[in-house]
């Protein structure tokens, strides 16, 4: 339930066309150089920053880019536990690219990292899985990570 189009997230739609057009471009930018690899969308509560990242997963969901999301929510208990994060993206990961998900089931199976520590899990179910993955795409993989604070 904690991806960009699951139906638990019906209710919640991405920018209106017109608008947020100068943050959408930032990230746009980003994306294409990364440096740093992580982007950070900051702002006061309600400014439409879930909005944005909803708008961002979708775009790259089209261009076959995205790679995972994850849409934290106070209202749910699955969607507000942190320990849910790295095994989501993991899955997501995993269907997006077949190759990277071989890879983490053999993780998953070899070493069973789902109840090791977030750096461990982190590192056998993602970093070492995307470290295969075939340079032949240039394209970037953008995962979208929305409300940590919640």
């Amino acid at each position: 339930g904690a991806a960009y189009n699951s139906s638990q997230r019906d209710f919640r739609t991405g920018c209106l066309s017109g608008t947020r057009e100068y943050p959408l471009a930032a990230v746009h930018e980003w994306v294409q150089s990364p440096t740093p690899p992580l982007f950070w969308l900051n702002g006061l509560a309600g400014t439409g920053k879930t909005t944005i990242a909803h708008s961002v997963a979708e775009y790259y969901d089209e261009r076959k880019q995205l790679g995972a999301s994850f849409f934290f929510s106070r209202d749910q208990q699955d969607r507000r536990d942190t320990h849910q994060v790295i095994s989501t993206i993991a899955y997501q990961l995993g269907k997006a690219y077949p190759e990277v998900g071989k890879q983490i089931a053999a993780a998953i199976k070899n070493q069973n990292p789902l109840h090791s520590n977030s750096r461990t899990q982190f590192r056998q179910l993602i970093v070492e899985p995307l470290s295969t993955l075939s340079r032949q795409n240039s394209q970037p993989t953008v995962v979208v990570i929305d409300a940590l604070d919640e």
